[in-house]
């Protein structure tokens, strides 16, 4: 069961499995989806949704291959980065359009997904 919740014209979804109960924990399969291209998005998020600081990047979610072009990551992919453990550098390229998930000393916390993996 998939659960859609919409507070300020922001939508986070949450996934239950046979008889899980929804939780609050992003890991849990909560998720909010916004564009990380714009730190207004990331300051209205932190505000009204997480109600926490405004200078909180988040976490970006990607696939492998995304991973490459995007973020200073070399193959093969350590385990931590499938459950938003480690820190990567953002290419010096992207850093600019990726400024919602980027991290004061340009690096962000990624999480790796594949289709044959659940966090």
């Amino acid at each position: 069961m998939i659960n859609v919740y919409k507070k300020y014209n922001i939508y986070t979804f949450d996934r239950c499995q046979g008889s899980e109960p929804p939780t609050i924990r992003a890991l849990d399969n909560r998720s909010i989806f916004a564009a990380p291209f714009s730190t207004s998005v990331r300051n209205r998020i932190n505000s009204d949704i997480k109600e926490r600081e405004s200078f909180r990047p988040f976490a970006p979610v990607a696939t492998p291959k995304a991973d490459a072009k995007y973020f200073g990551i070399n193959a093969p992919l350590s385990s931590p980065m499938y459950y938003i453990l480690m820190t990567v550098s953002v290419k010096d390229e992207y850093r600019n359009d990726l400024v919602a998930i980027i991290h004061v000393d340009g690096s962000a916390r990624i999480q790796v997904v594949t289709g044959d993996r659940k966090p």
